[in-house]
C-alpha cells in the first residue's frame, strides 16, 4: 500500500521541516499499518532540501505548488487512495480559492484563523507538528530528521563564515534593520566572510555592505550545502533558520513575536532564540556575542 502524504504547504521550507517527522511516522506505521512506501509531495526546492536528511521509506515527488498539490490530493481521495493531507487542514483561511479541493467535514480547528487571538485562545498552544498529530491521529514513533554528512569534498574554505536570513513578515522597513546588522558585523568582524541569503534581500529595500556576498535563486541542494558549511547563521522566523538548525549549524533565531511555542525549532536543533520587535542595538550586541562564540 502507498500512502500519499501532503505537507501543510508544499512551497514552504519551514512548514515542511517542522512537520516532516509526521511523514516519517507514517512510513513507520504511526498512521495505519506500515505502508509499502510513503509518497511525499512538495516543490522541487523543498524536495532537494529534504534529500539532505535520512528519510528512509519516504519517496519525494515534485509538484509545481499548492494549487496543483491540493487538486492532486482531492483526486486521490476521490479515487479511494490512502491520503494524509495536512494542506487542507492548514490552508482554509489563507487560500479560500482552494476550498473546492478540500473535504466538507474538516475538523473545527482546521477552520481556525491563526492570526485571530480570540480564535486561537480556544485551543491550547502547542508545537506545529503536534497540532497536526491531533487532527490526523498520527502517532509518534520516535523518528526525526537526521542530516546526512557533508559531501566528500568539504568546501568550507569558500563558504561564508556567517549567513544572514532577513525576514520582515509584516513591515518591509524592518529589512533595513538587517542591512544595518550586516554593516555592524562587517565592522566588528572584518576577517570573517558575511553572506545574505534569500530573494527578499535582493529587492532593493535595504542597503548592504559591498563586501557582503548575496545568495539568491539557489537550488535546494546548493542552499542546504551553503547553510551546512557556514559557521554561524542568524535569521528571522523563516524556514532558512529552521534549515540551519536542522542541519546542525550554530544558529541564532530572531523572532518578532513570541510564537516559539507553535513555530519554534524542534528539540535537538542547534537554534538559540531571541524575541525582539526589531533589529536594535541590543539585538546587534547579542549577534556579536554569538558570532564571537562560534567563529574562530
Amino acid at each position: 500500500m502507498t500512502v500519499h502524504y501532503f505537507p501543510p504547504n508544499p512551497d514552504k521550507i519551514g512548514d515542511n521541516l517542522l512537520t516532516a517527522a509526521l511523514a516519517l511516522d507514517t512510513a513507520s506505521g504511526g498512521w495505519s499499518s506500515s505502508p509499502e512506501n510513503v509518497r511525499y509531495y512538495a516543490k522541487p526546492i523543498v524536495c532537494d532540501i529534504l534529500q539532505k536528511f535520512l528519510i528512509d521509506g519516504v519517496d519525494l515527488t515534485s509538484v509545481s505548488g499548492l494549487e496543483q498539490s491540493s487538486q492532486l490530493a482531492h483526486e486521490l481521495r476521490a479515487s479511494g487512495a490512502s491520503t494524509v493531507d495536512l494542506q487542507q487542514l492548514n490552508c482554509w483561511v489563507d487560500y479560500p480559492e482552494l476550498r473546492q479541493y478540500f473535504d466538507r467535514d474538516l475538523p473545527r480547528r482546521a477552520l481556525l484563523d491563526w492570526f485571530d487571538p480570540e480564535a486561537v485562545a480556544r485551543w491550547p498552544l502547542e508545537p506545529f507538528h503536534q497540532i497536526f498529530r491531533g487532527l490526523t491521529g498520527i502517532s509518534a514513533t520516535g523518528r526525526r530528521l537526521v542530516p546526512r554528512d557533508l559531501d566528500a569534498v568539504d568546501q568550507r574554505s569558500v563558504a561564508p563564515d556567517v549567513l544572514l536570513f532577513p525576514h520582515c513578515e509584516t513591515d518591509f522597513q524592518q529589512l533595513q534593520g538587517w542591512g544595518d546588522l550586516a554593516h555592524s558585523l562587517t565592522e566588528h568582524f572584518p576577517h570573517l566572510k558575511i553572506g545574505v541569503v534569500g530573494s527578499i534581500a535582493a529587492r532593493g529595500v535595504a542597503t548592504w555592505p559591498a563586501e557582503v556576498a548575496m545568495h539568491f535563486a539557489l537550488s535546494g541542494k546548493d542552499l542546504a550545502l551553503l547553510v551546512q558549511r557556514a559557521s554561524v547563521c542568524i535569521g528571522g522566523a523563516t524556514g532558512l533558520t529552521h534549515l540551519a538548525g536542522a542541519v546542525g549549524t550554530s544558529t541564532l533565531g530572531i523572532w518578532r513575536h513570541d510564537d516559539r511555542t507553535v513555530f519554534g525549532p524542534q528539540p535537538g536543533w542547534t537554534v538559540r532564540t531571541l524575541v525582539a520587535p526589531a533589529i536594535s542595538g541590543h539585538v546587534a550586541s547579542t549577534c556579536h556575542t554569538f558570532v564571537a562564540e562560534h567563529c574562530p
